[in-house]
Parts: structure tokens; C-alpha cells; sequence
């Protein structure tokens, strides 16, 4: 019988060894939680652009990783002009504040309608009247893009789609930031070597030298709108441009890892982020990432009935001579036991409704430890209803003696408590545990 104990627990392991098993991809690869900012979702996805499973970011966001694989974290659909987004201890990333843009530009706005009222000047050079006059229709469509800042920051809130367009809008813009910025930054080094030479020349003053005398005064401000612009259309380009979070998260088979994903607000920008029409609204949201497990595992309380035999002796005195005799009906069994049951889901097994599992338990019962091995079927995860072999204490009759042996006094009676193979039927009230 112990021959058959151990091959069936040989072949139970073996047999969870072999079940199939998936968690997000399988080993030496390199999969990805891909979070939507717009729609609320956590995809996993492996390789990237394949989804295997998803979540609500309302969800609890418990995650498995095998051996030799790497586990990215994504946002796929950031809005940089409202939302800053930071993983675990990573530093927050710098933001523009366009909060008084909108005072800039009506005083910008002001200075180059001043400047442009001196326009059609003109001086003994051709190049050289139209310095001024380039550099004013530079700064006309700088006023006229930093103009839109404040409402394209508005739209890019009102849903994922207007986000897209103002992205798309701030990279049709002609001529491009990048070279009007470059564009203006030569006009101005042009005007202050003009105004070098009007210096030197000591010339009287005129109408360029003071349309270039404007233009240096301006020189400040625009160089500040500059930035602005610059700014603005660096974080406008990585509108739902994917962010991924380094270092990737790698398995660690004894511990969970994870972090937190931390959605803030742009600072100027906090109204327009408030009401910004998208899933995820800025806070904190904690992932944990667990190495993969191929079972489930829970652990509880159990009621065992074992049908190993055990026996009652006593004695009883017949024509003068003390007789071994059993007090039992003779075919007594070990009964009800209280003890703690491991049931262990492969999850090809699993079902959360109707699951089968394999069971080990034990009894610490005083005269009947036993130790058990079977399956059981599991209902909604909180009960279990099973059965399989036990290795249980019983008592025997002591070396040498037999039932209707003549000892010569009661004191000469002995018994054993021995292990026995057999049978048990168990009900388990499930605790939980590792899933």
C-alpha cells in the first residue's frame, strides 16, 4: 500500500509539471502593459500590437510574468499639454507653464502692431531695407500661432480625437516652428549688426534707425515667445505618441515587483486638465507584477472521514482465564478527523465556478496523524468536496499477541499505534491564497 502512496503522489506531481500553462507571454520575451489614458483599459500585449488579455484601470492590477521575461510599462495615448506622467521613483520631466500666455500674447500682440506701423521704410540698400521688414513678417506669424496656444490647449482636452487634430494642426503649421524660430533668430542677429553700423557711422537718426532701435527693444520678449512656441510644439508632438517607461520589469521568482503610475497635471494647465474628457484622470495607480505560477494555490480547514481500520481490545475473564477480545464490532475504522487541506489548481483546471484541484493534508490529531493525498472538486471557489488515500495512525495489538490469547493479567495486555494505508473523503472550507 505504501508502494501505492508514493507512485500516486509521483505521478500527481508530475502531472501538474506537465499542465499546460500561459501568463502574458511565454519565457525570453519581452511583453508590455499597454495603459489607455482615453478608453481606461490595461492591455497586455506580447509581442507589442498583440493583445493576450485586458483590464479596467479600475481593476486590481495584479499581473504575471515568466521566467527570462522583460515587462514594459506604456502609456499608448499621452496628452503631454495637460498630463505629466511618471513610473516608481523615475523624475518628473520638466513642462512648460502656458498659464499666461494669454496675457503675453495680447501684450505681444500690442508691440508688433507698434512695429509694424513703421513699415515700408526705406534706406539706401536694398538688402538692407528689408531687414526690418522680414523680421516683422516673422513676428506677425509667431503672434499669430502663440494666438491659438491657449484654445488648441482647451480642444486638446474635449476627447482623444481633438487631441490627434491639434497634433496634427501644430505640425502643419507654415512655416514649421523649428525654421521660423530659426528664421527669427537670424533676423535679429542681422538687426543688431545693422544697428553696430548705423552706431559706428554715427549717422543722424531716421526712420530705420529707429525702426531697428523697435526691433532691438522687442528683442527680449520675442526670444521669451520663442520658447514659448518652441515648448508648446515640442510637448504638442507627443500627442498619443507612446510613452514607455525604462527599465522594463524583469521576473524575479521569489519576490512580486510593479510600481506606481503616477498621471499629474501640467502646471497653468490644471483647468483644462480637470475637465479634459479622457478615462484615466490623474492620481496614483499601483501595478504588481508576480512571477508566474503554473497552479493556484489555497489552503484550508477540513473535516476528514477515513475508512482505515483500527481496532479496540480489551480482556475478559472466561472459565478462570484472561482472554484478548476485541471490543470493537470488528470492523471499526478511524471516522471523523479534523485537519488543514492544500488544494493545488492547475490552471487548466480552473473554472470559477467548478474547479478540480489536488489535495494534500494533514491531521494533528493525538493517536490518529495522518497525512492525505487526492483531488477534490472545488464550488465557487469557498468549498471543496474530495477524496484520495490517507497514511493514518491505527491501533494494533502489540508484537505477539492475537485476539483470544490467554495473558495471565490485564496489565499484560499492550497496544501499538501504527500508520495504516487506506481511504478518506474529506469536505474543505477554502481560505484563499496564492491565485
Amino acid at each position: 500500500m505504501r508502494r501505492i502512496f508514493v507512485g500516486f503522489t509521483l505521478g500527481l506531481l508530475l502531472l501538474i509539471n506537465a499542465s499546460p500553462s500561459k501568463a502574458i507571454d511565454s519565457p525570453e520575451s519581452h511583453s508590455y502593459l499597454v495603459i489607455s489614458q482615453c478608453t481606461g483599459e490595461v492591455r497586455a500585449e506580447s509581442p507589442l500590437g498583440t493583445p493576450i488579455t485586458s483590464k479596467r484601470i479600475t481593476d486590481k492590477q495584479v499581473w504575471e510574468i515568466e521566467p527570462g521575461e522583460m515587462l514594459s510599462i506604456q502609456v499608448i495615448d499621452p496628452n503631454p499639454l495637460l498630463f505629466t506622467y511618471t513610473w516608481k521613483e523615475a523624475p518628473k520631466t520638466e513642462t512648460a507653464n502656458f498659464k499666461a500666455i494669454s496675457e503675453l500674447v495680447a501684450s505681444f500682440k500690442s508691440l508688433v502692431s507698434q512695429l509694424n506701423a513703421a513699415a515700408g521704410v526705406k534706406t539706401e540698400s536694398v538688402e538692407e531695407e528689408s531687414i526690418t521688414d522680414v523680421f516683422r513678417d516673422h513676428l506677425n506669424i509667431l503672434a499669430n500661432h502663440l494666438e491659438e496656444v491657449p484654445d488648441l490647449i482647451a480642444k486638446s482636452g474635449k476627447s482623444c480625437r481633438d487631441a490627434r487634430e491639434v497634433r496634427d494642426h501644430i505640425a502643419g503649421w507654415d512655416p514649421d516652428a523649428p525654421k521660423l524660430l530659426k528664421d527669427l533668430d537670424t533676423d535679429m542677429k542681422k538687426i543688431d549688426d545693422r544697428a553696430l553700423e548705423l552706431f559706428k557711422t554715427e549717422q543722424p537718426h531716421n526712420d530705420e534707425t529707429l525702426s531697428i532701435l523697435q526691433v532691438q527693444a522687442l528683442e527680449t520678449r520675442v526670444r521669451e515667445m520663442m520658447s514659448k512656441l518652441k515648448s508648446f510644439a515640442d510637448l504638442a508632438s507627443g500627442i498619443q505618441v507612446p510613452k514607455t517607461f525604462e527599465p522594463p520589469l524583469a521576473f524575479d521568482a521569489a519576490h512580486d515587483s510593479g510600481g506606481t503610475l503616477e498621471i499629474g497635471t501640467v502646471d497653468g494647465n490644471e483647468g483644462a486638465a480637470k475637465e479634459a474628457k479622457v478615462e484615466i484622470k490623474p492620481g496614483k495607480y499601483s501595478f504588481t507584477v508576480s512571477p508566474y505560477s503554473p497552479v493556484a494555490l489555497s489552503v484550508g480547514p477540513a473535516m476528514i472521514y477515513s475508512f482505515i481500520e483500527t481496532e479496540n481490545f480489551g480482556t475478559k475473564t472466561e472459565n478462570g482465564k484472561i482472554l484478548i477480545v476485541r471490543k470493537d464490532s470488528g470492523n471499526q475504522v478511524n471516522g471523523l478527523t479534523v485537519g488543514a487541506m492544500l488544494s493545488i489548481t492547475p490552471r487548466s483546471w480552473s473554472n470559477p465556478a467548478f474547479r478540480g484541484s489536488i489535495q494534500i493534508g494533514a491531521s494533528p490529531v493525538k493517536d490518529k496523524i495522518g497525512l492525505f493525498l487526492g483531488g477534490g472538486v472545488q464550488f465557487f471557489n469557498q468549498l471543496s468536496i474530495g477524496g484520495g488515500i490517507a497514511y493514518q495512525q491505527a491501533q494494533r495489538l502489540a508484537k505477539n499477541l492475537t485476539v483470544g490469547q490467554e495473558i495471565a493479567s490485564e496489565d499484560k495486555l499492550k497496544t501499538n499505534i501504527v500508520f495504516k494505508s487506506g481511504f478518506y473523503l474529506t469536505v474543505t472550507l477554502d481560505f484563499g491564497g496564492k491565485k
